[in-house]
This record gives structure tokens, C-alpha cells and sequence, in this order.
């Protein structure tokens, strides 16, 4: 039975790249210093548990496949190329800093998203705040995509992380994809 471990995520100001000193101006001019700090120290508690759960539940990561938010398919070596310009870019990320630490130990990086649509979807949050229903369409796409990139990629008895936004429902496809008999091999999903 295939095993894929589900991770929501919160993105910290580190992963926003070169926009994380103007999202920081912004959340300090509307809510204030206090409120800044204690949402980054929220954020750093948050991330600090996520590892102890993923490595709870993984002691030994050789060999997980390690399926990443806005990481798009491809083939696996300019995949981890690619990752590791994003990891240079936002050396802050505590997503990418985990993810990295998991591909140290053996896990291995797997081409996650179509880009087209990633790139689709960040368009229109950049065009407009109130492009929010085709905004929701497009993660509902991306959403399908996802689960069918998992159940074409991860082996019979293959073990899988999968680091996604919490808005995502790419459980509720793969839940989906098993009703329509279309699951290639049983899939256990454990929530950390």
C-alpha cells in the first residue's frame, strides 16, 4: 500500500522572496510591530512542529518522494536544479529549508504542479484582489492535477510527502480518484 504523508502548510515571509521586505512594511503598517513579531513567532512554532512530526513519522526519508507546492513536473534532475535555485532565492523558507534537509537524507524531489496553471493563477492575483472565483477554479484545477501527478508517480508500496497550502484539496481528488476506481494502488493518507 502506497503511503502519503499530507502537510498543510503556512507560508512564512521567507518564501515570498524579493516581495518579503514590502509584505513585511505592509503587515507592520497596518497591525503594528507587536503583531509582526508575534506572527512570525507563530509561524516559527508552527514550522518547528511540522518537522518533528514529519521526522516522527519519517525517522528515515531514503527513498520518499517529496512532492512540493509550486514545484513544477518535469524530469527529476532539473526538478532538484531548479529547487535548488528556489532554496538560494528564499534562503529564509522554512518549507524549502525542510524539504531540503529531507533530500539530504535520501528523499527524493518530484515534479508536482502544471505551471501553466500556477502561473495562470498568480496573474490574476497580481491583476486584481477580486479575481477570486477564477482564482479558486484554477486551484481546483491545480488541485486535480496534483492528485493525478501523485497517483501516476508514487509506486505500489512507495512512501510520499506532499507540501501544499492549506486552501489545497488535492486529498479530496485523491479521495476522487479511488470512488471512480481510477486509484492505480491503494493510498493511506496520514495527516502531520
Amino acid at each position: 500500500m502506497r503511503t502519503l504523508y499530507y502537510v498543510p502548510i503556512i507560508h512564512t515571509l521567507g518564501d515570498y522572496a524579493s516581495l518579503q521586505e514590502q509584505i513585511s512594511q505592509s503587515l507592520e503598517k497596518n497591525y503594528g510591530k507587536q503583531a509582526l513579531a508575534n506572527i512570525k513567532k507563530e509561524l516559527q512554532s508552527f514550522w518547528e512542529t511540522v518537522r518533528e512530526r514529519v521526522f516522527e513519522a519519517i525517522p528515515d526519508p531514503r527513498g520518499v518522494i517529496v512532492y512540493q507546492d509550486g514545484l513544477p513536473s518535469g524530469p527529476r534532475d532539473k526538478i532538484q536544479k531548479l529547487f535548488g535555485y528556489y532554496v538560494s532565492d528564499t534562503p529564509q523558507s522554512e518549507n524549502f529549508a525542510l524539504v531540503k534537509e529531507l533530500v539530504e537524507k535520501g528523499a527524493v524531489l518530484e515534479g508536482t504542479e502544471d505551471m501553466r496553471l500556477v502561473k495562470a493563477q498568480v496573474d490574476l492575483y497580481k491583476a486584481s484582489y477580486k479575481a477570486s472565483p477564477m482564482a479558486d477554479r484554477i486551484t481546483h484545477e491545480r488541485d486535480i492535477f496534483i492528485a493525478h501527478r501523485i497517483n501516476e508517480t508514487l509506486a505500489q508500496n512507495g512512501r510520499a510527502i506532499l507540501f501544499i497550502g492549506r486552501q489545497h484539496k488535492v486529498i479530496e481528488e485523491l479521495d476522487k480518484l479511488e470512488e471512480s476506481d481510477k486509484l492505480l494502488y491503494p493510498l493511506r493518507v496520514v495527516y502531520l
